[in-house]
């Protein structure tokens, strides 16, 4: 089985051993269309997974990484481009921000999501990305309501060789992360889009 179904939608696994496998084939789809220059990735994801051409197009920020193609080394929190964008891409970055940092912001995240949707042009998508069970503070906030995502996806992990398939938040949210398989074990996908 080289396929797997979201969104009622076929998309091939991408070669890779952990929740990347599905994450960059959905963002990748979600390119079609988008002129690169109006999209913006926060943490370098895609360029790292297989699509290293794409980075001679689009704008990466990443507060840690610094290799050619990325735009800036600033926290998503204090980044002012001179511009909005159409697209911004958040690949499992987000439940890293604040809550992988010395000392540790719990609620960091929330403030880098309030960010990104600043930056986001009218009619806009931001499509973001997390494992569940890495950072227990922003799973909580999925639950009580703090991201108002305009839809949420989820996906879990069901074997060994990384397959995987959709399910409900119910389901999605008893995931442990790095248990019973490395990484992720079960996925949020959230969109918002600015209607402005």
């Amino acid at each position: 089985m080289c396929k797997f179904i979201y969104d009622s939608r076929e998309y091939k696994y991408l070669q890779d051993p952990g929740e990347r496998t599905i994450e960059v084939p959905v963002a990748w789809h979600l390119l079609a269309g988008y002129d690169y220059k109006k999209v913006l990735e926060v943490g370098n994801v895609m360029w790292s997974r297989a699509c290293r051409h794409w980075m001679d197009w689009h704008y990466v920020v990443d507060k840690y990484e610094k290799l050619d193609g990325i735009i800036d080394n600033t926290d998503i929190i204090d980044f002012n481009p001179d511009k909005l964008y159409n697209l911004i891409l958040c690949i499992s970055t987000i439940e890293h921000v604040g809550y992988d940092e010395t000392p540790r912001d719990v609620s960091k995240c929330l403030e880098a999501y309030d960010k990104m949707k600043s930056l986001l042009s009218p009619g806009g998508m931001l499509f973001i990305t997390w494992p569940f069970g890495y950072n227990k503070y922003i799973d909580q906030y999925l639950f009580n309501g703090s991201f108002d995502f305009t839809d949420t996806l989820f996906m879990k992990r069901i074997s060994e060789d990384n397959k995987w398939i959709e399910c409900g938040l119910e389901e999605a949210k008893t995931a442990k992360y790095a248990y019973p398989y490395e990484a992720g074990n079960a996925l949020v996908f959230g969109y918002y889009i600015k209607v402005e």
